[in-house]
């Protein structure tokens, strides 16, 4: 999961609307007790926040 976040705005919103997408469905897993790994929640939910940090930066920088 150390990729270099290097992608324009458009790409960010529709890989974070993804990503949204994915835990939701994992929240709706968990919801349901099916068998799920704690790890994969943490790493997604860490992915949405450096991808909001970087597009954060960016137009700050702007």
């Amino acid at each position: 999961m150390s990729q270099s976040i290097n992608i324009n705005e458009n790409e960010s919103h529709k890989t974070i609307l993804d990503l949204k997408k994915e835990l939701v469905f994992y929240k709706i897993k968990k919801a349901t007790k099916q068998d799920i790994k704690p790890h994969i929640t943490k790493n997604i939910k860490h992915r949405i926040a450096q991808i909001l940090t970087k597009t954060h930066t960016n137009t700050k920088s702007n």
